[in-house]
């Protein structure tokens, strides 16, 4: 009878690492590996299909009597709050959410690969000859540097053919992660403390319930074929996230793996047996059944199975392999370990499998689990099948992988609720998954885009981003007070002046200067022609010359003259003129009475004399050097003509930010872009100042309503096909217009299925929303969470701003307006 209680010390399976190899007692050699995958709702059906089929490659390669256990982690963390990383104090807001979040549960996974030569053939054995149960094997000598040479080439191979896939990524484990004493974190500390963090050690306890660390066990397996279905898929469709004809695809171990909100492993063995001999084994039974079919129906059916399974062999050539798969589950309480077990029971139900409890035997299915003891596993817990067949088990997709802490992040949730810091902007660039970090944010009515705007904003401030927002709504009124950013308004009494002709050519680089005048040149044009009219090569040419002759006129005057569009509009008149008209320019190439009747109306007092004119000390030219400005068009966005042309002053504002400050990220965000870009004039500005953008660390974002806004041949060109990022709210109301949809915005599949489940499958403990977000083709969904005094920051909900309004003016703060309102003080008066 097996002792009760067993010291782990005493029984401990592994000898040595030596090279970083896992030498066992018993004298097997393991090499170990971190094994990264697809994050999950980032893979398709036929990404799962090849990832499947490189598996089932990998093991087809590698030689009789070798073994490879995948061991999926799956525990249950707490997020810490990091207050110190918002010590401003404005930052009322990030320590806001950071107290929301705090002491949250989250799913973290981590998956190991263990690649073991077995120093005797595995199936000679049966898992009751666990060195749990008897400790009596003498330890082995593994000196033959031919013999490790030969499993660390089995292992690069098989290693070799998951990376070139481009689906997975290998990191060899290293020595300190394989630390055997237990005395110290590693991936046997984590194992017997069933714990990342935890260094206590107790026995390993089997009186009645199976106990290890003091923690209820629970084991589900599958071990025999007759628990496998009829039917095995690579993948299935995760049924929460189902939208009419979209899915979201998961692996099979999916079922048993992230959709399990608790602490788990999930193991999973594969066994290579000698093929050859295998089939010839089974043609001798089936020989012998032959002869006793008539005796017993039975025996006609396993025939029948067994010639079956040869035929396939033969025709097919794979590879047969023997399977396990188990499930181990823990909790303090035993009532919850139980109600986990029946969950993972559950979970295999859902992937057609018929498994088992392990009961007499949980004890021997831990150890044999062990990293480098999975040759103990024992030919009576393994299924025979080939290895298309046994991949089917597989779990086949990591967590995001979004760091939870990150000084360039906006902070967002995962879909199981997982706080992340999401760099949306930086990284990606830089790891050139998009060209350009230009981006399109879609919203319809009542999809919280203005929240979000909000959201992603207020980080971006925090992590020293410079701002210029054009609103229409008053949407950023609060964000920008709390901010201690520049609210400008449009009044016609105090009307918005502008100057792009002055800039300082002492501190700009001779390219930077030369781009200053394509500023110029952009805007001139823009201002010129109308919205019918198109602007020929010719004509951009011809005012190209004249900003050059301007620019070198006033570096030859002897006395000072002022930078702006009166003297430009006189040195035109007075000297470029004539000198065209002496010249005998030909006005079907370029009409420069024209140009001189269109642009008068910016010259002194005429109508629009103030807007280009600005002297060196206006507050417009003052933004210059703020970090956050909010240019208000409420006033003026039933005037086409006045909001067109303020628009392209502000975007020519942005891009002399750009130019004076490109070590800084520089953002221009642009409400309902799309209304401007019905006129040729701006649209063909806007692709300017995204491609100035993209080469001077720049992003300018596009914010509108709905997506039929973006329909136009002139927004496709302008917005879509210049933002790399796409940033997208609820669509739901569109799920039986998904086709059109996708076809504006140039969503694959893939990426539209994904949007249509944004806000599907909710938690509904939690109050928020969900936002997908596509980099260039790769796509996730987040959750939109916030904390109190956050949301008070960035509602649009009109009662909710007057109430907000109200505490300010009582109180004479923002701050103080915003805290009393979380605090629920608006209650008495609004709800």
């Amino acid at each position: 009878m097996p002792k009760l209680k067993r010291k782990i010390d005493e029984v401990f399976p592994i000898l040595s690492i030596e090279e970083e190899l896992i030498v066992g007692k018993n004298g097997d050699l393991t090499v170990g590996f971190e094994l990264s995958m697809p994050e999950i709702f980032t893979t398709s059906t036929a990404d799962y299909d090849r990832m499947h089929s490189v598996f089932s490659r990998a093991l087809g390669a590698i030689e009789t009597n070798i073994i490879v256990h995948k061991q999926d982690w799956y525990l249950v963390e707490k997020y810490e709050a990091q207050y110190e990383r918002y010590p401003d104090s404005v930052a009322i807001l990030g320590r806001s959410d950071e107290r929301s979040f705090a002491e949250r549960d989250y799913l973290c996974h981590r998956c190991l690969l263990f690649i073991t030569r077995p120093m005797d053939v595995v199936l000679k054995k049966k898992s009751s000859h666990s060195s749990l149960l008897s400790p009596r094997l003498v330890p082995r000598e593994v000196t033959d540097s031919a013999y490790k040479q030969q499993l660390l080439e089995i292992a690069e191979q098989f290693v070799r053919t998951l990376e070139e896939s481009k689906l997975f990524k290998v990191r060899r484990l290293q020595e300190g992660e394989l630390d055997y004493q237990l005395t110290k974190e590693s991936i046997y500390q984590n194992y017997f403390s069933l714990s990342s963090h935890d260094l206590s050690l107790t026995d390993i306890e089997m009186d009645g319930d199976f106990r290890v660390n003091g923690q209820f066990c629970g084991i589900t397996a599958i071990g025999e074929l007759d628990e496998f279905p009829v039917q095995l898929r690579n993948s299935s469709p995760i049924e929460k996230y189902q939208v009419g004809k979209h899915n979201l695809p998961g692996s099979m171990g999916y079922r048993v793996g992230l959709s399990l909100p608790f602490n788990h492993i999930y193991n999973q063995i594969f066994y290579i047996d000698n093929s050859p001999k295998l089939l010839k084994q089974l043609e001798g039974e089936a020989r012998r059944m032959t002869s006793f079919s008539l005796q017993s129906r039975q025996n006609i059916v396993n025939l029948e199975l067994k010639e079956q399974f040869i035929q396939k062999a033969l025709e097919t050539g794979e590879k047969v392999i023997r399977v396990h798969a188990n499930v181990l589950t823990w909790h303090a309480d035993r009532e919850k370990m139980l109600t986990q077990r029946s969950m993972v029971n559950a979970g295999f139900s859902r992937m057609g499998f018929t498994p088992r409890q392990a009961v007499s035997d949980a004890p021997v299915l831990y150890w044999s689990c062990i990293p480098g003891n999975s040759a103990e596993i024992g030919k009576d817990n393994l299924a025979m099948c080939f290895a298309p067949e046994g991949t089917c088990l597989l779990a086949l997709e990591n967590n995001y992988q979004d760091k939870l802490y990150n000084n360039l992040g906006v902070k967002l949730n995962d879909r199981s609720g997982r706080p992340v810091c999401v760099d949306i902007f930086i990284e990606p660039r830089n790891k050139g998954i998009i060209d350009n970090r230009n981006a399109l944010l879609v919203g319809p009515s009542g999809s919280g885009k203005s929240f979000l705007t909000n959201l992603m904003l207020y980080h971006l401030l925090e992590q020293k981003t410079d701002v210029i927002m054009v609103d229409t709504g008053h949407s950023y009124k609060r964000l920008c007070a709390l901010m201690g950013g520049v609210y400008v308004s449009f009044d016609k009494d105090r009307p918005l002046e502008f100057n792009p002709f002055y800039f300082d050519t002492k501190k700009l680089s001779a390219e930077e200067v030369d781009e200053s005048k394509q500023n110029v040149v952009a805007l001139l044009l823009s201002l010129w022609k109308s919205e019918a009219e198109a602007i020929s090569k010719s004509e951009e040419v011809g005012i190209e010359n004249l900003v050059n002759a301007y620019y070198a006129y006033l570096a030859g005057c002897e006395t000072y003259t002022y930078p702006c569009f009166n003297s430009f509009f006189e040195f035109f008149i007075e000297q470029y003129l004539p000198k065209m008209e002496q010249l005998s320019i030909r006005e079907k190439d370029i009409d420069l009475h024209n140009f001189r009747f269109v642009m008068a109306r910016f010259y002194k007092d005429a109508y629009l004399g103030y807007l280009l004119n600005a002297g060196p000390d206006n507050q417009i030219n003052r933004l210059l050097d703020e970090r956050f400005v909010v240019f208000e068009m409420d006033n003026i966005k039933d005037n086409p003509t006045l909001h067109t042309v303020t628009t392209i002053a502000i975007m020519t504002l942005y891009v002399r930010k750009l130019m004076r400050k490109n070590s800084v990220f520089n953002m221009l965000v642009i409400e309902e872009a799309w209304r401007l870009v019905g006129d040729p004039r701006f649209a063909k500005f806007l692709k300017w100042v995204a491609k100035t953008a993209r080469k001077h660390f720049g992003s300018l974002v596009s914010v509108t309503q709905e997506p039929t806004d973006l329909m136009s041949p002139l927004v496709q060109d302008a917005i879509i096909k210049n933002s790399a990022i796409k940033i997208l709210l609820d669509f739901s109301s569109y799920k039986n217009q998904s086709h059109m949809v996708q076809e504006i915005l140039g969503l694959s599949d893939e990426e539209t299925a994904l949007l249509m489940s944004v806000n599907q499958g909710k938690d509904p403990e939690r109050k928020y929303k969900e936002v997908f977000i596509s980099w260039n083709g790769y796509a996730k969904v987040f959750g939109v969470e916030v904390g109190k005094e956050s949301y008070a920051a960035y509602t649009t909900e009109k009662s909710e701003v007057r109430a907000i309004e109200d505490l300010q003016k009582k109180y004479g703060s923002i701050e103080r307006a915003i805290v009393s309102f979380a605090r629920g003080e608006h209650l008495s008066s609004y709800t």
